[in-house]
Order: structure tokens, then sequence, then C-alpha cells
């Protein structure tokens, strides 16, 4: 079984709060790695950390939007996000 295929069924196996446990794991490594970066690195570190929040954070919310207007019953957003892998997933039969 390939890596992904397997990361793909553990994570239809969490629930939200496995999902927050993880997450809080990789908060605590980061800020341990940042801790222990010399004084000098710590800007580089800094900017680099945040460039990755926001390259990861944007497109979840982008999908957490769309995904609550979808619940709400206000159909698709009028943008297409189809091109960046936020193609509306199909309902399951």
């Amino acid at each position: 079984m390939k890596l992904f295929e397997f990361a793909d069924k553990f994570i239809k196996r969490m629930t939200w709060k496995d999902m927050a446990l993880v997450k809080a794991c990789l908060f605590a490594a980061g800020l341990a790695a940042g801790l222990l970066a010399p004084k000098k690195a710590r800007t580089p570190v800094l900017y680099t950390a945040a460039g990755i929040f926001a390259a990861s954070c944007i497109p979840l919310l982008v999908k957490l939007v769309r995904t609550a207007l979808d619940e709400m019953g206000a159909g698709h957003c009028r943008y297409s996000f189809e091109g960046y892998g936020f193609a509306p997933e199909e309902p399951e039969k």
C-alpha cells in the first residue's frame, strides 16, 4: 500500500479530537524547533514559519468556507477553485 493511500485511510478513521491532537503535537514540535534555533537564525525561521502557515492556512480556510456555504444551502461559491485542488467533492452514494 502506498504511503498516501495509507494516510487517507488513517485520516478517514480520525475524529476531530484526533486531528486536534495531531495539530497540537506539530505545533509543540515547531515551537521547540524555533526555540532551539540560534538567535541569529530566529528571524529567518520566523519568516519561514509565517510563509508555511499562510500557504497552508489559506487553502484550508477556503475549503472550510466552501463547505460551510454548501451546508447552509447557499450552493457553490461563484468563484471557481477547481484548478487549485478544491473542486467540489462528489457526494458518497
